[in-house]
């Protein structure tokens, strides 16, 4: 597809999210989704991120922000949409449209060798969203077993570097990087078939919100000058709840421009 359809591809759903918003009805309760909207809304927001799979490259930062809207929405009471999050959803396709827009005219759609990509790049962010469920089955053994805990950083690596293994066969540890204030650094992980590095981190009384977020701007200074990078990947481990605002941090931070993508993933979150 080229420009010219995608952005009409896209208007078709926004329109389609702009009748659910103007939808919502005004009850004693509250303000609600309409009838047979909330199956439409799943379907159009899964239908988008197909779409972005199929013909706009570089979307996964989109993808992400299309599922977490929709998911936050529901975070209520009733278990429905609200129009918040369809506003927001709103906000997102329109975004899109412009970024489509300013492409230039010999952007290739993702190309079939760049579908793994794609695969690899979902099982690295459901492997971290779901990172925390794992940790906890640790802790439930057979046989009145010893749990196996999460005590410290390298306790996330080393449990991170084993389930990358289900997935990737080259995983480069401890790959150097530039300095930053004549300071040397050694990423976590480095996965040369992506180009992308992966820092781990765990909360503790230490690195709280404001220490992690200064921490995390001079990482993503740091990784933008390695040539080898075009993507950077910060999964924090916070099973304490010590972040606040979490997703606020995520979304201040994530970024896809000028060949460098940022995704900072935050779990769990509460």
């Amino acid at each position: 597809m080229d420009k010219t359809e995608i952005v009409n591809e896209l208007e078709a759903h926004r329109e389609a999210l702009t009748k659910i918003e103007q939808g919502f009805k005004l009850t004693n309760s509250g303000i609600h989704i309409g009838s047979g909207d909330q199956s439409r809304l799943h379907g159009i927001v899964q239908e988008l991120r197909d779409f972005l799979t199929d013909h706009v490259p570089r979307s996964e930062e989109h993808k992400r922000k299309l599922s977490h809207e929709y998911g936050v929405g529901q975070q209520n009471f009733f278990g429905s949409s609200s129009v918040h999050s369809v506003r927001q959803i709103i906000t997102i396709v329109e975004a899109l449209q412009k970024r489509v827009l300013r492409m230039t005219m010999d952007t290739p759609p993702l190309p079939a060798s760049g579908q793994g990509n794609v695969e690899h790049l979902d099982f690295l962010r459901n492997l971290l969203l779901n990172f925390h469920q794992f940790a906890m089955q640790l802790r439930h053994r057979h046989g009145q077993r010893d749990p196996v805990t999460i005590e410290d950083e390298y306790d996330v690596q080393d449990l991170l570097h084993a389930l990358l293994r289900l997935k990737f066969t080259d995983i480069r540890p401890e790959e150097y990087v530039p300095s930053y204030a004549s300071k040397c650094s050694r990423t976590d992980f480095y996965l040369p078939a992506l180009k992308t590095f992966i820092e781990v981190k765990k909360t503790r009384d230490t690195l709280r919100t404001k220490e992690l977020s200064d921490q995390l701007i001079i990482d993503i200074t740091r990784y933008r000058a390695h040539p080898g990078c075009s993507r950077l990947i910060c999964f924090v481990y916070d099973p304490d709840g010590l972040i606040q605002n979490p997703a606020g941090i995520e979304s201040d931070l994530n970024s896809d421009s000028d060949g460098f993508e940022v995704l900072v993933v935050i779990q769990p979150q509460r």
